[in-house]
């Protein structure tokens, strides 16, 4: 025990610097210390969070006292563990959630029924709503597991009830009450909410849950199923709470483990345990598999009759009394949402029904289901749909039937071969087959046929319309894989397929086969495939009088007009066609123009497409790229690059506009605002704009006396212009001088546009943050000056603080990354530029601090290597004033690089940046550069250079990291 004095001298000492205190309680081991710190208050007094305005918690999660009473948990005396326990009772209230991970790990190593007072109190803490913020999850589930395994089952059953709550979606009332259809549709789906991260929550039902479960499985059981049940209410309207329909089915299709399940809700994982309990106890004490069939059917849900179901098929031997009562049950018969594990059950078990119940269970599958009220489907069909459905069930019991039964079933499978869904599945996501791409017969097949009896089957194949069944799309893709492979032979018999008898999806597809050819380096003839395309070019879109047949949906199973073979086309012609590898000959020039330019004149896509999914949905290029006239006027560019390279070769000059009018003509045509189709489109707009580079390669004339026509200046005409300046911004690849050069009046009036413009602070990528980029781009290459009247004055003058901050930012990045620019010219403009910012804002104390942090990554970038004190002097005057944002790791492991030629810079640096950040977890991190700086400054040969070194680590320690007292200790040790 100390006495009075060593008390009051300990406390002296501490009150001098927070350092002392961390110092003091991190090398204390002795117990009898607890009582008079105790009473003096210095284990009483725990530091609180802070909430913001967004009720986030904020403040130090450091509190010294709380690692000596850790220790002294671990003492091997009950006396000593129940004062620590009394104190963190004490001050348990706290919101600070790091404390609580502190006392619930020194509750793990105090005798049981000590840490069962602590669980009792953190279920409090629990209920009454505080956040634990992925701190506490782990270790509340490791005092769940300690308590179970240690005899004090109901504080474990407690904790794990609180910890693992479930609770109602807190937009519940705004999903139950939409305003209107749309919010109905966005937000419809309610949410169960837990207050663990998923990761945690799953992790207690895996790791901490079964040690419960061993010593209280039937209570665990309990807990578990009320917590499932809590996750079906609250995932229902209220008006829905008194059906069993729950839904389960859309994402858990089985009760066993499938990859059909979406497991990435936290509630699978619940299923997943209540499902391995339930069998568990079942298995081990086989009365009580009634009880718990009992508790589960009175939640009166279809997930719990699922799992009923799964047991019933899993637990051998099983009361067939029981089975029987569910199997010999229509309602659950009758049932979709079961239908899955009712199949298995009936499949197992069906041999051990009584005669009685085996002849109902056949006499409702003879009966089949009831179409008598569906006057919109014709009497084939329905008889084809009861077969199919008898023939799934039948599946089920094949191994029971009579030899009459056997054979029926047989003329059913013959019929229903290849269903397209597993017979005990009645929602399937693939594995098997998809939707709209089940063929009636494989590619292997197909090949087998001769050209004109593949023909002929193509226009004779007819699909069921039954669900899942065998479709057009299914066939073509089949077909594409058969050109895929053989082009040539495709292109050989082209003139079978151009038959107004062919169902234009399987030109389509025959089409898709050839550029998948082409992607796979597969030439084959031209002179046939373009007499294809120009057939199809040349069609009407539509179709007259044809018809989606019944239960096929158009674009996907099967395509109702020529417009999807249009667009294939169009893809063919942008894309490989008239790439350098294809080597297509100039001889072709005539006849790839006139697809080319019939594809241009398409409808595709319309001014109301355009209104009706533009603007948020889609941008014009986007749109352009997706529609069979955008997709045309891309192929324009194609082609014009191809004659500019032919011709060079061919002639050996540089050919223009003038050589290639056809060229010159459609771009003409296209930015006619008269023409409402062409003109007025944002699609084909946005054309011009991602190809002008190669535009004005080509034809830098022509582009000169249509400067204003590609961006109308005429206010009405403002979304033309954006269409094509926004994407030249966004998608051009690269800049070039001949292109910006020839821009210069577009770059003036879009910065005079920029006044008053703002953009969001999660858009690192928009028109305006790319035209800031491009100004000082141009800047940096010598294009503009820093003169009163140049482009950058006024970009700096008109821009909101947002946008002239990302320009000095993507300056600072830029170099960063690069770390390439050795030209001198270069790095004298910079240093101009940030000089003269200063200057025009009226000095650094006045330089916006945003603008004003950006400096770190000009430091990081390192290329003021040879004015480093020049980068130290911006260093320190940004850090006197402000922070360095996000450049802050990459700022000290450059100054941790060039730290033996600026020691004194740098340690003036560190400690200006020290005063303004207070982030734990940066100064706590050894990788971070600082660890490095200190290490050679409490080495180097300057005495003041170690001075403030050793000053910087005190200062550190009194922030709480005395880790870097190491530095110190190895240092002494290497003198030695």
């Amino acid at each position: 025990m100390p006495t009075p004095e060593q008390v009051d001298k300990a406390i002296e000492i501490m009150s001098r610097h927070s350092v002392n205190v961390r110092y003091f309680f991190s090398t204390l081991d002795d117990p009898s210390w607890i009582t008079p710190l105790r009473d003096r208050g210095l284990l009483r007094d725990v530091p609180s969070l802070v909430a913001d305005e967004n009720g986030n918690l904020h403040g130090t999660h450091i509190w010294p006292q709380a690692d000596y009473l850790k220790r002294m948990a671990k003492k091997d005396d009950r006396k000593v563990q129940a004062q620590v326990l009394e104190i963190m009772l004490g001050v348990g209230n706290t919101n600070n959630y790091f404390i609580h991970g502190d006392f619930t790990r020194g509750a793990l190593v105090m005798p049981p029924d000590l840490a069962a007072k602590w669980a009792q109190h953190e279920v409090a803490y629990l209920h009454s709503d505080n956040p634990i913020y992925s701190i506490l999850e782990k270790d509340l589930g490791r005092l769940v597991s300690y308590l179970a395994k240690n005899g004090e089952v109901d504080a474990a059953l407690a904790l794990a009830a609180e910890l693992l709550a479930v609770f109602e979606d807190p937009e519940a009332d705004k999903k139950k009450n939409p305003k209107n259809e749309a919010t109905r549709i966005a937000c419809s789906r309610l949410e169960p909410r837990i207050r663990c991260d998923k990761y945690y929550y799953e992790q207690i039902l895996q790791k901490n849950m079964p040690d419960l479960v061993e010593v209280a499985p039937d209570n665990a059981l309990d807990l578990l199923s009320s917590l499932l049940n809590k996750v079906i209410i609250f995932s229902m309207r209220a008006d829905e709470r008194t059906q069993p329909t729950d839904m389960s089915l859309l994402s858990r299709s089985t009760i066993e483990d499938s990859n059909q399940n979406y497991d990435f809700y936290f509630y699978h994982h619940l299923i997943n345990i209540v499902r391995d309990v339930a069998v568990s106890i079942c298995s081990k004490d086989l009365k009580k598999l009634a009880n718990i069939v009992a508790r589960f059917e009175g939640f009166n849900r279809d997930l719990f009759t699922r799992i009923v179901l799964y047991l019933l098929q899993i637990i051998d031997p099983v009361p067939m009394d029981i089975v029987e009562a569910r199997l010999v049950n229509r309602a659950l018969f009758d049932n979709i949402s079961v239908y899955h594990e009712y199949f298995h059950l009936l499949k197992k078990r069906f041999g051990k029904l009584s005669q009685k119940g085996q002849s109902t269970i056949l006499g409702w599958i003879e009966e089949g289901p009831d179409y008598s009220q569906r006057d919109d489907l014709a009497r084939e069909i329905k008889e084809q749909r009861i077969r199919y459905w008898q023939y799934r069930q039948l599946c089920a019991i094949e191994a029971f039937l009579d030899e009459n039964e056997k054979k029926k079933f047989l003329t059913l499978k013959e019929e229903f071969n290849e269903p397209g869904i597993p017979p005990d599945f009645h929602v399937w996501r693939g594995g098997m087959s998809h939707a709209g791409q089940e063929s009636p017969k494989k590619p292997e097949e197909l090949s087998e046929m001769s050209m004109s009896e593949l023909c002929c089957y193509l226009k004779n194949w007819k699909p069921s319309g039954q669900w899942m069944a065998p479709t057009p799309a299914g066939l073509g893709a089949a077909l594409s894989e058969l050109v895929v492979n053989t082009p040539d032979e495709f292109a050989k018999h082209i003139d079978l397929f151009m038959d107004r008898d062919i169902d234009p999806t399987y030109v389509k597809y025959v089409l898709r086969g050839f550029i998948r050819a082409l992607e796979n380096k597969k030439r084959w003839p031209f002179e046939p495939v373009f007499k294809l395309c120009k057939w199809v070019a040349d069609k009407q879109r539509e179709i007259p009088f044809r018809k989606v047949p019944e239960n096929l949906y158009d674009g996907f199973d099967v395509d109702s007009d020529w417009s999807q073979s249009k667009l294939e086309i169009s893809r063919l012609f942008e894309g490989k066609m008239f790439m350098e590898e294809t080597d297509l000959p100039l001889d072709f020039r005539k006849q790839a123009w006139s697809i080319i330019k019939s594809l241009t004149e398409d409808s595709d896509p319309t001014l109301e497409y355009e209104k009706e999914y533009g603007g948020n949905n889609m941008d014009p290029l986007t749109l352009s790229i997706n529609s069979t006239r955008g997709k045309a006027l891309h192929a324009v560019i194609s082609y014009a690059m191809w004659l500019y390279r032919g011709i060079k070769e061919r002639e050996g000059r540089k050919a223009t506009f003038d050589d290639m009018p056809e060229v010159k003509t459609i771009l003409e045509q296209h930015l006619d605002t008269e023409n409402n189709v062409y003109g007025m489109s944002l699609a084909d707009r946005a054309v011009y704009g991602r190809w002008l580079p190669q535009i004005v390669h080509v034809g830098s004339e022509w582009f000169k006396d249509n400067l204003y026509r590609v961006f109308p200046p005429a206010p009405e005409h403002r979304l033309l212009r954006e269409a094509a300046w926004n994407t030249y911004l966004l998608y051009s690849d690269k800049l070039y001088h001949n292109v910006t050069r020839l821009l210069v009046d577009i770059y003036h009036d879009e910065i005079l546009a920029l006044k008053d413009k703002k953009i969001d602070k999660d858009t690192y990528k928009s028109p305006e943050t790319r035209l800031a980029e491009h100004i000082v781009i141009l800047y940096l290459w010598g294009e503009y000056g820093l003169e009163n009247d140049s482009m950058v004055n006024l970009f700096f003058k008109t821009a909101q603080v947002d946008l002239t901050a990302h320009a000095l930012e993507f300056l600072g990045r830029d170099t960063y990354d690069s770390k390439e620019i050795t030209d001198p010219k270069i790095v004298q403009r910079l240093k101009d530029l940030w000089e003269w910012r200063v200057t025009q804002t009226g000095g650094v104390n006045k330089m916006p601090k945003q603008e004003l942090s950006t400096f770190g990554w000009w430091f990081a970038g390192g290329e003021f290597d040879k004015d480093n004190a020049w980068a130290f002097k911006w260093l320190k005057e940004t850090l006197e004033r402000t922070g360095i944002s996000d450049s802050n790791m990459y700022v000290f492991e450059r100054m941790s690089e060039i730290f033996k030629d600026y020691p004194e810079e740098s340690l003036c640096c560190l400690k200006l940046f020290m005063k303004r950040n207070d982030d734990a977890w940066f100064f706590g991190d050894k990788e971070k550069g600082i660890w490095s700086i200190l290490e050679q400054g409490i080495k180097h040969e300057k005495p003041e250079v170690r001075e403030a070194s050793e000053n910087i680590i005190h200062s550190l320690g009194t922030k709480g990291h005395l880790e870097y007292r190491e530095l110190l200790k190895k240092n002494v040790q290497d003198k030695n």
